[in-house]
């Protein structure tokens, strides 16, 4: 009889160095090499085995996570031997997404002339608002980027009753889904009247006669209060500009809505008897002057 024996290697291998964990932060592609890369040195984990060599693996999907914002992965590293005896040991790998958006367009002022009352109700400004003043944003990581719209101030330049001007400003502000902030912009929409009324209907001339009893006087400065029959019309206020209700001491006169000024006066032939050129000019609320 001979004797017999066999060999048998029931002991895993051992971990000399473990892996180490890794912080990786996005650089917009996927930040592939830099996974790679420690994918392939296995973490710095190193194994050794008593009677075979060991081979090192891990199972790691290379993925771009769904967003950077501090994720975590717990990535197991297997050293096995040559007779299939292994052991394993785990290490972590945190994206980190710490760089704010860029912006590409920067946010606009914007003027528009003659909103008609209703100012922030108009197209221009609720595609303003909605765009962030038209700006356009990136970000390295983030595939969705918000845009903060922080209101700052809303004045009124033309504070009278038919005034229609306003100004309002925010302050713009790009976040990506790691609620990293770009810089902050200020911008304004500015509402404004800069067009004074149009005259529908020139002042007509007239003539006051002469007669005994008759205040002729009076006759004429009812004609000047009707601004000589003239309208006017301001586009921005949709109105009419009223004529002067008090005229104090003609020939030159101003009304906060209304001038008139007397430009010329021949005297006629006998006393009593002359002609007058006025002329009349009308104001909107925030100043503007009609021809």
């Amino acid at each position: 009889l001979y004797p017999s024996y066999r060999v048998q290697d029931v002991t895993p291998p051992s971990f000399t160095t473990l892996p180490s964990n890794i912080t990786i932060t996005c650089d917009g592609s996927g930040n592939v090499g830099t996974l790679e890369g420690w994918l392939n040195t296995n973490g710095g984990a190193i194994a050794t085995d008593a009677c075979s060599r060991v081979r090192i693996t891990n199972n790691f999907p290379i993925i771009r996570p769904v967003d950077w914002c501090n994720r975590s992965f717990v990535v197991t590293f297997t050293a096995t031997d040559e007779c299939n005896n292994f052991i394993t040991a785990n290490a972590t790998v945190t994206y980190n997404d710490n760089i704010a958006p860029t912006w590409e367009v920067l946010p606009q002022d914007k003027t528009l002339e003659c909103a008609n009352g209703y100012l922030e109700g108009t197209p221009e400004f609720i595609s303003w608002y909605n765009t962030a003043g038209y700006a356009e944003a990136e970000d390295n990581c983030s595939s969705t980027i918000t845009y903060e719209r922080l209101p700052v101030s809303n004045v009124f330049p033309c504070s009278g009753e038919f005034g229609r001007t306003q100004i309002v400003t925010y302050d713009f502000t790009a976040i990506d889904q790691c609620n990293n902030r770009s810089t902050t912009i200020r911008r304004s929409f500015n509402f404004v009247d800069v067009t004074g009324p149009i005259v529908q209907s020139p002042a007509k001339d007239t003539v006051v006669y002469c007669q005994p009893g008759i205040d002729n006087l009076a006759q004429r400065n009812e004609w000047l209060l009707a601004l000589g029959r003239a309208v006017f019309y301001d586009e921005c206020e949709q109105r009419t500009i009223p004529a002067v209700t008090n005229l104090p001491n003609p020939p030159a006169t101003t009304h906060i809505d209304t001038i008139i000024r007397l430009m010329r006066r021949i005297e006629g032939c006998s006393p009593g008897v002359y002609t007058e050129t006025w002329m009349f000019q009308t104001r909107d609320g925030c100043d503007n002057l009609s021809p």
